[in-house]
């Protein structure tokens, strides 16, 4: 019941996708811009890389492996990708994990931008659910993995401020 919900929700996101998005969603198949989205210096570009390949992947992975949930646009074949198919399982989002991780990092040294980093986040996240690889509900976990990883790296130090 909860899964057909979030079924309905993504046909209904994808009646409204514009080329922009289209475009967007191309773009943030790649880490690189999804950093460069949250307009971050080169300093702070390369620690989140570090980061993010290092550690937060991992953890990503090894969820996505653990829950094994199949993709939307797999489960059902009104769902359309939009652009190329991600190879591993749907649940959570990593791309949600990652800005949602970006985002609070960022918001921790640049209090005063957090909303807008927040809406970046929100922005990319929610645009794999555009793209038919995500229901909200992995969106949704990614975003809170990410903040108990962010609050634990924050505890301890944060690596971009320095």
């Amino acid at each position: 019941k909860h899964t057909i919900r979030e079924i309905n929700d993504i046909l209904e996101k994808q009646k409204h996708i514009t080329d922009d998005r289209i475009q967007d969603m191309r773009e943030e198949l790649f880490l690189f811009s999804i950093i460069q989205r949250f307009n971050v210096n080169e300093e702070e570009y390369y620690i989140l890389e570090k980061i993010i390949t290092q550690n937060v992947n991992p953890v990503i992975l090894k969820l996505k492996s653990k829950y094994n949930r199949v993709r939307p646009y797999i489960l059902d074949k009104r769902i359309k990708p939009i652009i190329s198919k991600p190879q591993h399982p749907s649940y959570p989002s990593g791309h949600s994990t990652q800005v949602h991780f970006i985002s609070n990092i960022l918001s921790n040294k640049y209090p005063k931008n957090k909303k807008k980093y927040q809406k970046t986040a929100e922005y990319i996240a929610v645009n794999r659910e555009y793209a038919g690889f995500h229901y909200k509900s992995d969106t949704d976990f990614g975003k809170h993995i990410a903040n108990v990883l962010a609050n634990y790296y924050i505890s301890n130090g944060n690596p971009i401020i320095y």
